[in-house]
């Protein structure tokens, strides 16, 4: 947590610093230095923008003492770790006596605290990974080294961090067919593409409005599957329609029809890759063998991604153009696209995996409300404060109204979900 901490808040200085006054390993340091409380500093603090100052303060106290001892302690009593510290045999069973003996507002008191740790990670990885997005597709010569880029670093990681915790890289054939692999690892690399491409025409915060209008493209893609919903899940899709055609058409360089298409293709396969995924997950569970994890499928969806992008990339000669770009660049433009490459691949890692811990931690429309607010943070901070994307009325109210949009969609299905219990319990 410490480490995720130190890298988020190094990015946002580096970024935010004007004229690029902090070189990336200066930001680093200062970065690692408020964290720790060291007091130590390689550039004059009179001469900082405020941002600086801003970002020094939330790390310093991210940092205290007193929240990092208190961290461990709370966050085994969190759901979906069973009590990791203690060890086994008789002194594991004591601790889980004792454990189990805590009166109910400690625990609830535990419970409340990793979710908030949760959340912070979520929304601060999602929203500096939109960030870096923008910063390392503007320093690459194309969209496609950049995704090719972005899936290496995060199977990568994945490849690091999974086996450690108890997961498995690529699950048996029995569990996880070949084909559902490949469908999925294509859907995925298809959302990836889309969804940069849209960003070389249109800025983050209208692509992230436009992902926004997710249950718009659930509803179509589900109906036609032979889902049917009520009345007020139908009507809760009006104001996300009317939103998407308010932020469309307040965008001030004008319509951008490859960009807004690409968005949308973009989402369309975000949701089949979520359908897919969770009707394999719902097949292994049903069936004999293990049961696949969320975090599994997420990397199988990537590493197959990566294996069908790699053959094209080299045949259309992208390793030739890649190198041939770093080979003529400075140095420190160089190492500025290889920190902005590691970055990029592990907040990406980091958000999937906050979002399935959330996912895990709330409720269906709990979970849909702070989603909400996760957007509304990245289209206000990633769009329209780092990126300056102009803020018109129309631009907000389309903005609003596609969240709100959102809000009620869960609320309807949530409604809906449990009349149809309530039926079949009669």
């Amino acid at each position: 947590m410490q480490v995720t901490v130190i890298l988020l808040g190094a990015v946002l200085m580096w970024y935010l610093e004007p004229q690029g006054a902090f070189t990336f390993p200066q930001a680093l340091y200062t970065s690692a230095s408020c964290v720790s409380q060291s007091g130590l500093a390689v550039v004059d603090w009179s001469k900082q923008a405020t941002s600086t100052y801003v970002i020094s303060f939330c790390l310093i106290l991210l940092g205290s003492a007193s929240l990092l001892h208190i961290a461990p302690v709370v966050l085994r009593r969190g759901p979906g770790f069973g009590g990791l510290g203690a060890s086994r045999g008789r002194a594991g069973v004591e601790a889980q006596e004792r454990t189990s003996k805590l009166v109910p507002e400690v625990k609830a008191s535990g419970t409340n605290f990793w979710m908030i740790v949760i959340v912070a990670i979520w929304f601060s990885s999602s929203i500096v990974f939109n960030v870096t997005a923008q910063m390392l597709l503007r320093n690459l010569p194309s969209a496609e080294d950049m995704t090719i880029i972005e899936l290496m670093v995060t199977v990568l990681v994945g490849a690091l961090t999974l086996p450690p915790r108890g997961h498995r890289l690529l699950a048996k054939e029995d569990e996880f067919p070949l084909k559902s692999s490949f469908s999925l690892g294509l859907l995925h690399l298809f959302n990836c593409r889309s969804f940069v491409y849209s960003l070389q025409f249109i800025p983050t915060s209208l692509a992230q409005t436009i992902r926004a209008t997710n249950p718009v493209w659930v509803v179509l893609l589900t109906f036609a599957l032979g889902a049917r919903y009520g009345l007020l899940v139908l009507c809760s899709l009006l104001p996300l329609v009317g939103g998407f055609a308010l932020a469309v058409g307040a965008e001030p360089s004008g319509f951008e029809p490859q960009g807004i298409l690409a968005a949308v293709l973009s989402v369309n396969a975000q949701v089949c890759v979520n359908l897919l995924g969770q009707r394999c997950m719902a097949r292994s569970r049903e069936g004999s063998g293990r049961a696949l994890h969320a975090f599994e499928v997420q990397f199988n969806s990537c590493f197959f991604a990566l294996c069908i992008l790699v053959p094209i990339w080299l045949m259309g000669g992208g390793a030739s153009r890649l190198l041939g770009f770093l080979s003529v660049v400075d140095d420190q433009l160089r190492n500025r696209i290889l920190v902005l490459s590691l970055a990029d691949g592990f907040l990406y890692f980091t958000e999937q995996s906050a979002s399935f811990a959330a996912l895990n931690s709330f409720r269906p429309l709990n979970f849909a409300v702070v989603d909400t607010l996760r957007r509304l943070l990245i289209v206000l901070v990633a769009g329209f404060w780092v990126q300056g994307s102009a803020l018109s009325a129309s631009s907000a109210l389309g903005v609003l109204l596609v969240l709100t949009g959102g809000v009620w969609f869960a609320y309807a299905r949530d409604r809906e979900d449990q009349r149809r219990t309530l039926e079949k319990q009669d």
